[in-house]
């Protein structure tokens, strides 16, 4: 065992113990009582502790978290493969009170999830809900807004910009060009 102490409080009190149990252990005296900080596991797990509680945890197939897991300022929470790149990221962006969850892919953004609660493509025409085999099974929705502006229809070449509103018995086409 190893120990260190200023010598004018418990504050101040720590030692590393290399236990019976085959632990290493790195423990305060803070409270007045030994606490675990850290425990290694030989040829296995290291855990870390707040306050004796355990909040972090090497496994063998990753990690374990316990509580909240804080990404912070300018910091972006990156989830790869096991090809070792940044295939897929989830950024907070935006200012104080005002962010928005970024969703990218092989360092694209995709979508954004905006402070507002608009569910928002990266990119005006060019990201689609669904695919041709695997569809939505339905959309609930209030009035349905449809454009391709910025593109053109098979039919004539031109665009249109349309609501779909709902009445008593009957549909509405509003044509809003």
């Amino acid at each position: 065992n190893l120990s260190a102490d200023e010598g004018d409080d418990n504050a101040d009190k720590w030692r590393m113990v290399a236990s019976t149990d085959g632990n290493f252990y790195l423990q305060n005296y803070t409270s007045g009582s030994w606490e675990w900080n850290l425990k290694a596991t030989g040829n296995g797990a290291v855990e870390l502790y707040y306050d004796h509680a355990k909040k972090f945890e090497t496994k063998s197939d990753g990690v374990a978290v316990s509580g909240n897991l804080v990404v912070m300022a300018g910091s972006q929470l990156q989830l790869q493969n096991g090809f070792n790149n940044r295939s897929a990221e989830i950024l907070n962006n935006g200012a104080t009170g005002n962010s928005a969850l970024q969703f990218k892919t092989n360092g694209t953004n995709r979508v954004t999830l905006r402070s507002d609660g608009y569910w928002e493509p990266a990119a005006n025409n060019t990201y689609d809900l669904g695919t041709s085999s695997n569809r939505w099974r339905n959309i609930y929705t209030n009035d349905l807004n449809l454009s391709n502006e910025g593109g053109f229809n098979d039919v004539d070449g031109t665009w249109g910009s349309y609501t779909i509103q709902e009445g008593a018995e009957d549909l509405f086409l509003v044509n809003k060009r």
